[in-house]
């Protein structure tokens, strides 16, 4: 008897015994009443399981494991993507955070300490944006804006509307017109407010460096850190998915 190729046995396990008979005869060139002997003997010895044969044919039965294998974390795939969108944009919208610390780091050595002279308040109330102030003044005879949030040293506060209101009035107390205040001051740095803060004239502190180590460290922590464990826990929840599919697949 002629021996029966992967192709052909295929196609006998699917059921396909017509199909089956055409090939084996398009292989072998055997005449049409011998490959439907050959096709009968070989079924005869190994007889078609019906348990094998539905699976074959019954074309929802993917469908149906699909749906079965990928519904459990459809909900859970969401939440992590949703996740990782916030995080992403939470970081983004506060890397200007990192790019001010990481500009004052770069030109660390032009700081020097000086002293900053108030000549008036500059403020908006935006209802949107909430507080939006700086120093005008100048240093060293220079025209010059400083904006800083430990200026303010706000306690105790309740509600937006009182930092608006008691913000302003303790700035426009404690730093009247000719008040001095010591500050650090480096002209070759840009004077672009950053998160309402000026880069190139900070308060006086005896260490700015390791004042923007930890402004960096802590933009790590808060808003890197979460995006990278809400992208990795995405990652991992694929991959369980990917190895389901394959183990269904294989």
């Amino acid at each position: 008897m002629a021996e029966i190729s992967v192709r052909v046995a295929f196609e006998l396990f699917q059921n396909h015994k017509v199909e089956a008979i055409k090939l084996l005869q398009e292989e072998t060139g055997v005449g049409l009443a011998e490959a439907k002997s050959i096709i009968e003997d070989y079924l005869i010895k190994n007889p078609p399981r019906k348990t094998d044969t539905e699976i074959t044919t019954r074309k929802d039965i993917p469908e149906e494991r699909d749906t079965l294998e990928v519904k459990p974390y459809t909900i859970i795939q969401t939440i992590l993507g949703l996740g990782v969108f916030l995080s992403f944009m939470w970081m983004f919208v506060n890397s200007i955070i990192l790019v001010a610390s990481i500009l004052v780091m770069l030109n660390l050595d032009g700081y020097k300490k000086t002293i900053f002279t108030v000549e008036s308040l500059s403020y908006t109330d935006d209802p949107e944006d909430g507080l939006r102030w700086s120093l005008k003044g100048d240093v060293e005879g220079n025209p010059a804006r400083l904006a800083d949030y430990a200026l303010t040293e706000i306690k105790n506060i309740s509600s937006l509307a009182d930092i608006k209101k008691i913000s302003a009035q303790k700035l426009r107390q404690k730093y009247q017109a000719g008040t001095k205040i010591d500050v650090l001051y480096n002209p070759d740095v840009t004077d672009t407010f950053f998160q309402n803060r000026s880069i190139n004239i900070a308060l006086y502190t005896p260490d700015l460096g390791l004042l923007e180590k930890n402004n960096i460290i802590n933009w790590l922590k808060n808003f890197l850190l979460p995006f990278l464990c809400t992208s990795f826990l995405l990652f991992l929840n694929n991959r369980r998915k990917q190895k389901s599919l394959e183990g269904y697949t294989s």
